[in-house]
């Protein structure tokens, strides 16, 4: 019995599917103002079975005002199964201007050598930042 799960999570980890469960879960962890600008800090948790090589997201930056100040493209990679990482950029605006950002696109997303569709339904968000973080 034991053997049949091994070979069934094999399966589902080679055809690219994930169990409901498993999520990237992206934080938006903090913005630290610096003389260069507002520094977001993303922390990333890859709950997936897969190794993601390339996962860049499209990133909308609204003002407080909920006007679109910028659209700017963040890689999360790599990102290993199981593991978390931060990611650290800098969005050359005052951090109390920024109201929210939005994960509009996945606009890469390979796990290897393969490219893979949906990513952005494995995204999940939140925020421990005066912003919030959504999709």
């Amino acid at each position: 019995m034991a053997f049949m799960a091994v070979l069934l999570a094999v399966l589902i980890a080679r055809s690219g599917l994930t169990y409901a469960d498993e999520r990237v879960w992206i934080e938006l962890n903090k913005l630290e103002s610096r003389e260069t600008g507002c520094h977001a800090y993303l922390v990333s948790q890859n709950q997936t079975l897969e190794n993601f090589a390339e996962l860049i997201i499209d990133l909308v930056i609204f003002r407080e005002d909920g006007i679109i100040d910028k659209v700017i493209g963040v890689s999360l990679a790599p990102l290993s199964s199981k593991k978390t990482s931060v990611k650290v950029f800098n969005l050359q605006l005052s951090c109390s201007q920024i109201g929210r950002l939005l994960i509009n696109d996945v606009t890469e997303c390979r796990n290897g050598q393969n490219i893979r569709t949906g990513c952005i339904d494995l995204l999940s968000t939140s925020s421990r930042a005066s912003a919030e973080l959504i999709k």
